[in-house]
């Protein structure tokens, strides 16, 4: 999964072939492997991730779920609580 595209993980999480909890914690990997070089995450949601990726993987609709296992980052321009 490396640097598949959105489509492709999704394609993946779906089918079965990737775990969402698999697909996330890839992602925090590379996160954590570039940021102090890039700077590009105030926060950090991994425990909030993680526990919705384990949901994920024993939903039993997630073939109808477009982008099911996708992990994605939110811009945010603003601080706010919580």
């Amino acid at each position: 999964m490396s640097f598949a595209d959105a489509s492709a993980i999704a394609a993946m999480v779906r089918s079965g072939a990737l775990l969402a909890r698999a697909a996330v914690e890839q992602s925090l990997a590379r996160i954590e492997a570039s940021d102090n070089q890039v700077n590009a995450f105030t926060a950090k949601l991994a425990e909030r991730a993680r526990k919705r990726a384990d949901m994920l993987d024993v939903h039993p609709q997630r073939e109808k779920m477009p982008l099911a296992g996708v992990p994605f980052a939110v811009k945010n321009l603003f601080d706010i609580a919580g």
